[in-house]
């Protein structure tokens, strides 16, 4: 096995894709998330008992599970193949986006994070930064769902322009920079669909499903304009490591999976949250129906 301590940024490391499947990489910047990984298990200890009952066994795992993804796209030798190969490049944008990001949500970080850091840091600074009306009006501002649709979207329109990506490919203060907005991008964008406790839920599930439908218009967009492109759109270095495809065959690979993996996924979640709230609607009309009928008794009265 082969340690690096960052990105290659484009620079071939090996001659055959074995070579490749051999890279793990120690970046720095995922320390930030350990740290917040350290916080969350600390603090989730001390979460109050009015709060315990929202922090069942999921949780935690929903957190590590999403920790692992993100991981395993930015750190495994799929970083590494995604450098020659389209198809891993969307392997990777899909764990990022799709996976690793509502994962940790679901984890409901904030609670335990904050009840994590050290007491002295929790009330002297992090709680009036918290509550000053300026930092709650920019947090409300940028969750926003449609700044939150418009952030991700328009990056990742804006990460696919040929121009953009080669850079990606090639400059490794952009690649990592690419990363971190897609990261950040997706955060805003689930954070209108799960909204960990103890935030309310500002977006009615069925505008969630609508959110999530024109994500995959978008997706669909994307990924059909490179499926169905007569020529190679991206410049890698050493395309035909990937399975002795060619250059255009891995990048039309890449976008059928993009286009198919990205749709059916997008798809379950609103059949989940349509699901939901059908059952939560239909919960309701039991305690409807005795109010429903005194007041056609009264009226017919």
């Amino acid at each position: 096995m082969r340690l690096a301590y960052a990105h290659t940024g484009g620079e071939v490391m090996g001659t055959t894709l074995a070579d490749y499947l051999d890279d793990w990489i120690l970046d720095p910047l995922f320390l930030i998330p350990l740290v917040l990984a350290l916080l969350y298990f600390r603090g989730l200890r001390r979460v109050p008992m009015r709060a315990g009952a929202r922090f069942g066994r999921g949780r935690p795992v929903a957190f590590a599970a999403g920790l692992l993804v993100l991981a395993l796209s930015l750190l495994s030798p799929i970083d590494a193949l995604a450098d020659i190969s389209f198809f891993w490049h969307m392997v990777q944008h899909d764990l990022l986006v799709l996976y690793g990001t509502p994962l940790i949500l679901l984890g409901a970080p904030f609670v335990p994070v904050v009840r994590g850091l050290p007491r002295t840091i929790r009330r002297r600074l992090f709680i009036p930064f918290a509550r000053s009306p300026l930092t709650q009006g920019f947090f409300r501002m940028l969750t926003h769902p449609v700044l939150a649709f418009v952030i991700l979207e328009l990056w990742i329109m804006a990460y696919h322009l040929p121009v953009t990506y080669d850079l990606a490919l090639n400059n490794n203060a952009f690649h990592t920079l690419a990363h971190a907005l897609l990261v950040f991008g997706a955060v805003l964008f689930w954070w209108n669909i799960i909204t960990p406790y103890p935030f309310r839920l500002r977006l009615h599930p069925l505008l969630g499903c609508l959110m999530l439908f024109g994500s995959s218009v978008v997706n669909a967009g994307i990924s059909s304009m490179i499926s169905f492109s007569g020529e190679v759109v991206y410049q890698f270095a050493r395309p035909e490591l990937f399975m002795g495809l060619t250059a255009h065959q891995d990048q039309s690979l890449g976008a059928v999976l993009m286009w198919v993996m990205g749709g059916m996924f997008r798809l379950l979640v609103i059949i989940v949250i349509a699901y939901r709230f059908a059952m939560r609607e239909e919960l309701k009309e039991p305690r409807m129906a005795p109010r429903l009928a005194g007041a056609s008794a009264a009226a017919g009265n």
